[in-house]
């Protein structure tokens, strides 16, 4: 009797140890083209475990350093399991260029990073973090007004979650605010028990620059300033879409810190922070899905091209990088082609393995409803490539982003492609008359067509001509499919898509414009 009370007090010590709640974790990733050993993601160790760490260089790049728990060791090194671990292999290539620009920038040491936590408040069922986070110096003094870049930061997290991370990308302007975490998406991301996070003040704005007298920049006054400074100078390190990526990319090393099992992360950001959200895409390994919200940038030269020759000008939307004359010096400028590997997505195309939810308004003042045309087809995961046009919404999606039921359906599709499990899906083709025909993945709740006719011009946004899009009900054709047709309007233009609610999703095909001809075709800068 015993001996069996001594046998089963140790078995269930050795249960006790060998459960993930007491072992020690080693949470891994990566920067520019290599491996790491273990791989990237979260692994757990029963304590004093002898783990072999190893970053190995793909050709043409060398082992920089590590980041993190092992700073200062070599590329390969043991090491026993007593605590949890942290680290980030940095690689470098053997020969700098602008196509390696990005991730040099984003990789680079800099003292300045910090975390601190100011406040964890306890509710039913998560708790929310506040968080402040420096992520980098950018520039110098004798640049820029304020050098350091901080950002709030909140997390909601709940007592019981998954190893996926909700990470908004979001913006905001200094000084830090201290911030709660929003109680409509953090309710939304509990209801699937998965984490939320969300870096503000990307970029960190208002900045003043030395060269200009009082000059308050902010958002794309930011960004255009930069890019000309590029152009200018020739330091690939004056785009702030790099600093826009470092923070995003800092943000998520702090959240993996704080909870050691998060490993896949759905990033989300609108418009500027859209665009941050492909560029983070490209260079970190960690992001599982993307959903970038009113932002086609892919091909920047051919999609301001289209712009100009449908408009005959550029829409006042877009005057900050006007006023520097940057889309006429990104087509001519002999620097331009280097620009164009740091900020435009289509460079890294390659990268954009992982699932993508691309969410734009029909309406939108910045790009054209058709922008799309120029990249969609040529993503590398068209399987899990999904598409939402807002009808009637512009650039900043007045009732969108706010909206639970939205907010709920973004989260859930994420949840969905990182776990596996079966989302609903369209799928469409268009034909050589522009009609369009989906299938469906499951017995829709309705599908529409919808469509806006403007007799004058080429332009269907909001600011210029309203809320002009209409729907009517497409039936089914008796085999599961769906067809929607405008034929070419007597005078102008018509856009035209094609939107299906499949109940947990609401899904559309691209936009398309009859006839298919700019106006000003030809009468560019750039010709």
């Amino acid at each position: 009797m015993r001996h069996g009370v001594i046998l089963g007090v140790v078995l269930l010590a050795v249960m006790f140890a060998l459960s993930p709640a007491h072992a020690n974790y080693l949470t891994t990733t990566k920067l520019g083209e290599g491996s790491v050993s273990p791989s990237v993601g979260s692994h757990w160790y029963v304590w004093y475990t002898k783990v072999n760490v190893s970053a190995t260089p793909a050709p043409g790049w060398v082992f920089d350093h590590w980041e993190g728990s092992f700073a200062g060791q070599p590329a390969s090194f043991s090491f026993r399991s007593t605590s949890d671990k942290w680290a980030c292999a940095v690689f470098r290539p053997v020969t700098p260029s602008s196509a390696t620009a990005l991730v040099q920038y984003v990789g680079a040491t800099d003292a300045a990073t910090s975390y601190v936590i100011n406040d964890i408040d306890g509710h039913t069922g998560w708790d929310g973090y506040e968080m402040t986070l420096t992520s980098q110096n950018w520039r110098s003094t004798a640049e820029v007004d304020r050098t350091l870049w901080q950002h709030d930061m909140v997390m909601a997290r709940p007592w019981f979650h998954g190893d996926e991370v909700l990470y908004l990308i979001n913006g905001g302007s200094y000084p830090l605010k201290h911030p709660s975490p929003d109680g409509t998406i953090a309710a939304a991301a509990i209801a699937l028990g998965s984490i939320y996070a969300q870096i503000d003040q990307v970029p960190n704005q208002p900045l003043y620059f030395a060269d200009e007298v009082n000059n308050a920049r902010t958002e794309d006054e930011v960004l255009a300033y930069s890019l000309d400074k590029v152009l200018t100078t020739g330091d690939w390190t004056w785009a702030a879409h790099a600093a826009m990526v470092k923070a995003a990319v800092k943000g998520m090393n702090f959240i993996q810190k704080e909870v050691k099992t998060a490993d896949k992360f759905i990033v989300v950001g609108a418009s500027k922070r859209g665009w941050t959200t492909w560029l983070t895409a490209a260079v970190d390994p960690r992001v599982a899905c993307v959903v970038p919200l009113v932002i086609d940038v892919f091909q920047l030269h051919k999609q301001v091209e289209h712009h100009w020759e449908a408009y005959g000008s550029y829409s006042p939307a877009i005057q900050d990088y006007v006023d520097f004359d940057l889309f006429c010096r990104a087509a001519n400028d002999p620097l331009a082609p280097d620009l164009q590997n740091i900020v435009d997505p289509y460079r890294f195309i390659s990268k954009f393995t992982m699932p993508a939810l691309i969410i734009n308004g029909s309406s939108d003042q910045f790009f054209l409803p058709d922008s799309s045309r120029f990249y969609l087809d040529e993503l590398p995961n068209q399987a899990d490539m999904r598409l939402r046009y807002f009808p009637n919404k512009d650039h900043y999606m007045e009732g969108v982003i706010d909206d639970y039921d939205n907010i709920y359906q973004i989260f859930s599709w994420g949840f969905n492609q990182v776990y596996g499990y079966d989302n609903p899906y369209i799928d469409w083709t268009v034909d050589g008359n522009g009609a369009i025909t989906v299938t469906t993945s499951k017995t829709p709740d309705s599908v529409k067509l919808w469509q806006a006719t403007n007799p004058t011009a080429r332009d269907f946004r909001l600011e210029t001509v309203g809320a002009i899009y209409t729907s009517s009900d497409l039936p089914q054709q008796g085999n599961g499919t769906y067809i929607g047709y405008c034929p070419p309007p007597a005078q102008g233009w018509t856009a035209y898509f094609v939107e299906a609610d499949l109940g947990a999703q609401v899904f559309t095909t691209r936009i398309y414009v009859t006839p298919d001809i700019d106006p000003f075709d030809g009468l560019g800068c750039w010709e």
